[in-house]
């Protein structure tokens, strides 16, 4: 774990407002969105869709990581009074929550895709995850290289991981949406094998990202957060389903999750639809 005191001042007090907000001793976190005009110091940014993602993905993590030191530095010298913690984690889109499944993977127009590898909830017992594969190790390898050259400015974050209806529609497309009806108790049990690995998951990136004061930070809200909570965890499958559908198929799962650990930050599209319910009057 790294000092609080290798960090720049600023962020060294951003982070002690966020434990203090975790405490319960701040009702509020303030985060400043401002342009950052350091074109001239920047390496030329290679464009997501012309990366070549076999051969060239550690040269744009190093690019991308030496780009944000400098966009860091030049924010961080500006003095501004917020909460904002400057943070990186290679980005290739949404394929990286489900691709160790060994779907195959494709890129087009700034995000990834990875083909199901089922077609129904019956097949559950034909899924294997793979934690040594190729995508989860670069994103390990980009998170551990930004970890280790940061300069204490800019911190490797978490990426993320699907929840549990989200890594299931993923392995198994959209016919998921039909076995909600036709094959419920096969889909509970591909929801138990799609589950598991949700932690693992998140293990293999703290194990590569940056810890700080005892917490990591959540790109999404750009949060920092004690180590046993993890995030985000995407809902976005439920949001299409219903509420109904998220009480019976998710949340069950989603509990095993954070039962698992101190709790999770979650990323929905539910909003104002009050589809994920965890108390008798909350949305």
């Amino acid at each position: 774990m790294a000092e609080l005191s290798e960090f720049h001042p600023a962020i060294q007090q951003a982070v002690i407002r966020h434990q203090e907000f975790f405490a319960g001793k701040r009702d509020y976190l303030i985060k400043v969105i401002v342009p950052i005009d350091c074109k001239e110091e920047l390496e030329p940014e290679i464009h997501f869709n012309d990366v070549d993602w076999q051969n060239g993905f550690d040269d744009y993590v190093r690019l991308k990581v030496e780009n944000g030191k400098k966009t860091a530095r030049r924010r961080l010298a500006m003095g501004i009074e917020d909460d904002t913690i400057p943070y990186y984690y290679p980005y290739f889109g949404s394929s990286i929550h489900h691709s160790f499944y060994g779907g195959q993977v494709s890129f087009s127009k700034g995000t990834s895709y990875v083909e199901p590898v089922i077609t129904s909830s019956a097949q559950w017992k034909e899924l294997r995850p793979d934690m040594n594969s190729p995508w989860l190790q670069k994103l390990a390898k980009g998170l551990a290289y930004c970890r280790d050259h940061g300069e204490g400015v800019l911190l490797a974050s978490y990426r993320g991981a699907n929840g549990p209806l989200d890594m299931v529609n993923a392995v198994m497309g959209n016919n998921m949406f039909t076995e909600f009806y036709d094959d419920p108790d096969n889909l509970h049990r591909t929801l138990e094998e799609c589950t598991a690995v949700i932690m693992p998951l998140f293990d293999l990136q703290r194990e590569n990202n940056t810890e700080i004061a005892g917490g990591r930070i959540v790109p999404m809200g750009n949060m920092w957060v004690p180590n046993d909570v993890v995030g985000h965890i995407a809902l976005d499958a439920a949001c299409l389903a219903g509420a109904a559908f998220y009480e019976e198929f998710e949340r069950p799962y989603l509990e095993k999750v954070t039962g698992a650990c101190g709790g999770a930050y979650i990323h929905s599209h539910a909003w104002p639809t009050r589809i994920h319910r965890h108390g008798q009057n909350e949305g």
